[in-house]
């Protein structure tokens, strides 16, 4: 991965979305997978790095960012359905971008 995210930041402004099960900054866990990751994503920045508005939790769901795009907002949706049904084991990520 970490070749493929290089050449594309490389060539233009690209977006990076991923359940990287790692919080930003590191938080916990394996600390030889964050720095894999944060290896891999040199170069790019994090829309979803520290607490998420919305949801008050750091994500383990990233969106990385790199080019000529800015980040303007980033924030969390809950996992849980307005009937409290949980829509999934994750809360959501909204992140919003436009070029600089």
């Amino acid at each position: 991965m970490k070749p493929l995210l290089g050449q594309w930041r490389n060539e233009g402004s690209v977006i990076v979305v991923g359940d990287d099960n790692r919080r930003i900054p590191y938080a916990w866990g394996p600390k030889r997978s964050y720095e894999l990751l944060e290896s891999a994503l040199d170069g790019y920045s994090f829309a979803t790095s520290g607490m998420l508005p919305g949801v008050n939790e750091k994500s383990i769901d990233n969106v990385a960012y790199s080019g000529d795009l800015e980040h303007s907002h980033a924030c969390g949706r809950s996992a849980k359905a307005p009937d409290g049904r949980r829509r999934s084991d994750h809360f959501g990520v909204v992140a919003n971008f436009h070029s600089a």
